[in-house]
């Protein structure tokens, strides 16, 4: 875990020096890539951000009771009962219709 919080920034870090080497501003007017040094600190930062863990809410997690772990029921308002409520209506429906 530890080791992917310095392999993000390293890896940032060189590309963004390949940016700087290749795509670099040659008049040296750019902010952003007329030094190296800041490119690749650029770089680093996006590494460090793409590699660290992102929110844990899933849909499994909102309907989890966080002191059992066991599943709850999921509430007559959320949009999955309503969903299977219409899916069902409509496969009575059908079935009504074949009869």
């Amino acid at each position: 875990m530890r080791l992917r919080y310095a392999i993000g920034p390293l890896v940032g870090a060189g590309v963004g020096y390949l940016f700087y080497r290749f795509v670099g501003c040659s008049t040296g007017t750019c902010p952003l890539v007329s030094n190296p040094w800041i490119t690749m600190g650029y770089g680093a930062v996006v590494g460090l951000l793409v590699v660290r863990p992102g929110p844990a809410n899933t849909e499994d997690d909102r309907h989890r009771d966080s002191r059992s772990g066991e599943d709850q029921p999921l509430s007559a308002s959320s949009p999955e009962n309503g969903a299977q409520a219409s899916r069902s209506r409509k496969q009575r429906e059908l079935e009504g219709e074949q009869e």
